[in-house]
């Protein structure tokens, strides 16, 4: 990959994060006596995942009155509590300059991954996807089982979600399965929020519908701003979730300006998947074109509707919080791709070579067809004992499928942008 395409990682929230060592026997003594002691500014508040964190919150608040102010527990939980108007939302957390994480299981545990993980869960359903201008950027974290020390947030890895989009027709069945294995392995919980793909309904341009300037829903819906906002919409209800899919690209200058959202964007050269959807459409929708519909077609498809992606594309290498995750770069070199991918999120699992190639395995042809099917042998799509949609997968097979016209009409309407990309360094192609 060219290192200027390389985004440069956001910086995360610069947070204080204190253990106090405390046990069980002495946990709401030590703490009322730490508040006393320090006198933290602000109000105080804690964050649990359990419903006896109630009883400490009113004890505490017995020792410290107004100061200690909120008690921030799972919807699931909130719902449980009578009588009390201590059952807070996302919102209520702006205001506090002091948490407490409580955690049964982590008291016991006294384990980091314990906390990294109550610590994400707060972020991601707190506060993740506010106005930058709202964000609280200097909270203090206590953590009463962890070791009597100032805790490093480093030590923490990335506590905010991400988003991945597995544009199609970039190979989203080869890097999909490594994705969410590797976010597995994060213990991320996976969602996907997808809808039905309406490029895959996408007929040919009739003269009635040119007349009435209707071309159909585009490739990744980036002439319909309802419909692109609502995918940007989704991406802000990844703050329940840690690891959220679609499979359309909505606009990504939207996306840029969700703050503390990571984004994946599978990306490849366009051309080749304009010559998958060529294929797909031809044999999955039945429309049985003949050479001279296929360029047809094709052109219109250059004309109306991989300009916009090609757009978005350019617009993701200029946003620092959004990684292009190139199909090429994946064939080429996988296990260096991953990894760099896994140094941008900072995701701090520990992971062994071995099982980095086991993951990436799972996008493997030989996995996915049992052994049955070889890269590069198929010219059409089928579906493989293990239920997975393979093809050629390979790159630049879009030379078996461009015409001069077709060549012509995309280094009109997307070949400087081609450069940029780094798909070519020229016209001359």
């Amino acid at each position: 990959m060219n290192p200027s395409l390389l985004p440069e990682r956001m910086k995360i929230f610069p947070y204080r994060i204190f253990g106090l060592g405390l046990n069980d026997k002495e946990y709401v003594k030590e703490l009322i006596k730490f508040f006393l002691a320090e006198e933290p500014n602000g109000k105080i508040g804690i964050y649990a995942q359990e419903i006896e964190a109630e009883s400490l919150f009113f004890k505490l608040k017995n020792a410290l009155g107004e100061r200690m102010d909120h008690l921030l527990l799972p919807d699931a939980i909130h719902r449980q509590l009578n009588n009390t108007k201590h059952r807070s939302t996302r919102a209520e957390v702006f205001g506090v300059s002091l948490m407490i994480f409580h955690s049964e299981t982590a008291l016991i545990s006294k384990s980091i991954t314990d906390a990294k993980k109550l610590f994400r869960d707060f972020i991601v359903k707190s506060f993740a996807f506010s106005e930058k201008t709202t964000v609280p950027d200097n909270l203090i974290f206590i953590f009463p089982f962890l070791p009597k020390r100032e805790i490093n947030i480093e030590e923490f890895g990335n506590p905010f979600p991400t988003l991945y989009i597995s544009t199609s027709k970039a190979a989203s069945g080869r890097m999909g399965p490594t994705l969410r294995a590797l976010a597995a392995r994060d213990s991320r919980t996976y969602r996907s929020m997808d809808i039905m793909d309406s490029m895959r309904m996408r007929s040919l341009r009739s003269d009635s519908r040119i007349a009435r300037n209707d071309f159909g829903p585009t490739w990744n819906n980036l002439r319909d701003t309802d419909e692109s906002r609502y995918y940007v919409r989704i991406g802000e209800a990844a703050s329940w979730y840690d690891f959220i899919e679609v499979h359309k690209v909505p606009k990504l200058s939207d996306i840029g300006q969700v703050p503390y959202l990571d984004t994946i964007l599978l990306m490849r050269d366009p051309r080749d998947m304009l010559a998958s959807h060529l294929i797909y459409m031809n044999q999955k929708a039945g429309l049985s074109f003949n050479n001279k519909q296929k360029e047809k077609y094709l052109l219109d498809l250059i004309d109306y509707e991989i300009k916009y992606l090609v757009a978005e594309f350019v617009e993701a290498i200029s946003l620092k919080n959004i990684y292009c995750l190139r199909f090429e770069d994946v064939h080429s070199n996988p296990r260096q791709t991953y990894k760099h991918l896994l140094k941008w999120l900072d995701w701090r699992m520990v992971i062994t070579d071995s099982q980095l190639e086991h993951d990436i395995a799972l996008g493997s042809f030989k996995v996915q067809s049992k052994g049955e099917v070889k890269r590069g042998e198929k010219n059409f799509f089928e579906t493989s004992p293990n239920g997975f949609f393979i093809r050629k997968g390979t790159p630049g097979d879009w030379h078996n499928h461009f015409t001069d016209n077709s060549k012509k009409l995309f280094k009109e309407k997307c070949g400087e942008a081609l450069i940029i990309l780094g798909y070519e360094k020229s016209l001359n192609w």
